[in-house]
């Protein structure tokens, strides 16, 4: 099946361990691609309707890989690879987070499993203030899709309590 994809520029770009390189194309339809070394095959892992590539962050070991996005309507999520078996994962985040009602924003690996800001795309009615139901930081077991909520430090401000997200791209 040929699919027309963007190839008026490259998006971002990440180093992924053993000479290899992640990249993106810009455009309509940005092609998710890995580059096996100088002079090594292009692997083209995902293209992207109607959202656009903003950040890479790779796992230590470079066995993961977080793509975020700014979706269609403004919202931030993410996506992950995996870089061994050249494949995306399932998005199961978007299922307990759906875009319409949060930002997800990348915030770094521990170990094998990244980790994710969940924020409001806008204030609940009614919460004079709080957190949304499942604001905060969670952790995405990988390759299990597992996720959990991490809780803040003892002292420390929560973690996405602010309704307004500060977006890092």
């Amino acid at each position: 099946m040929e699919v027309p994809a963007a190839r008026e520029g490259f998006g971002p770009l990440a180093l992924a361990g053993d000479g290899r390189l992640l990249l993106t194309t810009t455009g309509d339809r940005p092609l998710v691609a890995l580059a096996e070394g100088p002079g090594g095959a292009v692997r083209v892992l995902d293209v992207l309707y109607h959202s656009r590539p903003r950040l890479w962050q790779v796992a230590a070991g470079a066995r993961h890989a977080a793509l975020a996005l700014e979706a269609e309507g403004g919202a931030r999520t993410f996506l992950v690879y995996d870089l061994r078996r050249l494949e995306a994962l399932p998005p199961v985040h978007l299922e307990r987070f759906p875009l319409a009602d949060y930002h997800l924003i990348p915030a770094g690996w521990d170990g094998n499993d990244l980790l994710f800001d969940a924020l409001p795309r806008r204030p609940a009615p009614g919460l004079m203030g709080r957190p949304a139901p499942g604001t905060g930081r969670w952790r995405l077991e990988l390759p299990s899709g597992r996720m959990s909520r991490v809780e803040p430090a003892a002292g420390r401000p929560d973690f996405g309590a602010s309704s307004s997200p500060a977006s890092p791209f």
